[in-house]
């Protein structure tokens, strides 16, 4: 049988009344078989290993039910084994799970749209679950269009439920009111709860949803234990005064923060609740733009994630960490290890937007922690605007002193100009009222030139390793990768490049 067969078969095969089953039903057994000799806390130590939390494993539960009336009685006298209860299984079965698990927690799934048009059974299973509200530790919850069931859900007493998820249809006419004074993981797609009544929260998660600017915050002061927060496609614009005027006192202590995400169409807010939040503790950060995000809140949306990008101590205690900076045609990202900011717009097109780009990246890189700066040991660059390149290196060269290997990938007309690349770094560069070699402590680079269409790049990326070597307060190339396409590497040109550095390593892939 398939491992849904539990939720669809007939309810003969569910009666709870062990002495009115037939002796048929069950697999023979051998009564003087050893395992009627072992003790029943060594049985139900056997059996908690195969509990599991979804509505499959009663299939597997059932089978080793009907085994014996020794292992029946074992089984029904367990009630870890009897933890999740669903909308999805057949009823008899539904009621034998409240009666077994007797009083521990239960993990609820309530599917409103399970039923189609069969309100009557939604409303037997409401009534058969009304009395266990009491135990339900985690519920998640999928809301019908049309939804009658807010009040009712409004009402139970959820006084062990600690964690809640609901996804669905949004209620238009109020937000719920839960009586659950243990919640603390909360996981909202299109839906809104009383934002009031939300605290000491450790993971909150919404998507399409939109509490106010203020609201949220509120939400965030009250749960200083938070230790995962994700925003997605979610607005907080509305219903925020002026920050300006009691930002000293909007500072919100997240100290246990460990996780950040924010996706979709960014505005000020973002920059305003980016800057509030305090999270010492933070490891991965994650800010990304929609196409909707406006131009003009990019520079501040960058220098607001520069702080958490930057901030010392790297995640995992890292020693050596790469900062990647990306600038295509309608993208730019930034990044340090593992947190990053990323933004798209439609108005960045072909060059458009390239001041914009320029200023956004150098926010990011304001508020770097100079100790995280010193632990950046790799640079990885794709900018396909001419105009762009060198800004970029000379922001890197300031910022980033123990920079000894640079990655750079052509990939054609809309990727890297890595013979632009090997021109900065091929010679001095004005720095002021003198010349300085970008990158000096240089000694390490890797190339995939295998969608170029620059026949002659091997011989710059030599002249390159040529004149580093020579020059003054630099580092000798030591290490070279280069990945080309069958055909397009001229042997000469390896045979020097071999000779040129200690360690060359050259990777030949087909074409498309």
């Amino acid at each position: 049988m398939a491992t849904t067969e539990a939720e669809t078969t007939g309810p003969t095969n569910f009666l709870v009344n062990r002495e009115t089953r037939a002796a048929p039903e069950r697999f023979h057994c051998d009564e003087k078989s050893p395992i009627h000799n072992l003790p029943p806390e060594v049985l139900h130590a056997i059996f908690l290993q195969v509990a599991g939390d979804y509505r499959g494993y009663y299939w597997r539960l059932l089978r080793l039910r009907m085994v014996c009336n020794y292992w029946m009685e074992v089984i029904d006298s367990t009630p870890g084994l009897w933890n999740l209860i669903s909308t999805g299984l057949h009823p008899a079965l539904q009621a034998m799970i409240l009666q077994n698990s007797g009083n521990h927690l239960l993990n609820v799934e309530y599917d409103e749209m399970f039923w189609g048009q069969e309100p009557e059974t939604e409303y037997e299973f409401a009534w058969l679950m009304e009395s266990s509200a009491s135990r339900w530790q985690t519920l998640e919850y999928h809301r019908g269009n049309g939804s009658r069931n807010d009040t009712w859900l409004s009402s139970l007493p959820l006084h062990s439920l600690q964690r809640i998820e609901i996804y669905g249809f949004p209620s238009t006419d109020q937000r719920l009111t839960l009586d659950a004074p243990k919640l603390s993981y909360v996981v909202l797609g299109r839906c809104s709860l009383n934002w009031s009544s939300l605290s000491a929260l450790q993971v909150l998660s919404l998507e399409s949803t939109y509490p106010t600017f203020n609201e949220l915050t509120a939400v965030l002061q009250a749960s200083p234990g938070l230790s995962s927060l994700s925003l997605r496609e979610t607005w907080q614009e509305s219903g925020m005064e002026d920050p300006l005027i009691s930002q000293a006192s909007r500072h919100i202590q997240l100290s246990r923060l460990r996780t950040l995400e924010i996706e979709g169409q960014l505005t000020r807010s973002t920059s305003f609740l980016l800057e509030y939040i305090e999270a010492p503790s933070l490891e991965t950060f994650t800010v990304a733009g929609s196409n909707r995000t406006r131009p003009e809140h990019c520079p501040q949306l960058c220098e607001a994630a520069g702080r958490y990008i930057g901030a010392f101590p790297l995640p995992g205690n890292l020693t050596q960490a790469m900062v990647s900076i990306t600038a295509q045609d309608r993208w730019i990202k930034f990044s340090i290890g593992e947190r990053d900011i990323s933004l798209w717009s439609f108005a960045w097109n072909r060059g458009n937007g390239a001041p914009v780009k320029r200023a956004s990246i150098a926010s990011a890189m304001k508020h770097l922690d100079s100790r995280v700066c010193e632990q950046v040991t790799t640079l990885d660059i794709s900018c396909w605007d001419d105009g762009e390149i060198g800004g970029y290196l000379h922001a890197v060269h300031s910022h980033f002193p123990r920079i000894d290997q640079v990655l750079v990938m052509d990939g054609g007309c809309f990727s890297t100009k890595i013979e632009l690349v090997l021109q900065h770094l091929s010679s001095p560069s004005q720095m002021g009222l003198s010349e300085e070699w970008l990158l000096p402590g240089l000694a390490k680079l890797e190339f995939d030139l295998s969608g170029s269409i620059d026949a002659d790049l091997g011989g710059r990326v030599l002249e390159l390793v040529d004149k580093r070597r020579e020059a003054e307060r630099t580092e000798k190339i030591r290490e070279l990768k280069i990945t080309v396409e069958e055909g397009d590497s001229d042997p000469s040109t390896v045979e020097n490049l071999r000779r040129a550095v200690m360690l060359f390593d050259l990777t030949v892939v087909r074409g498309a």
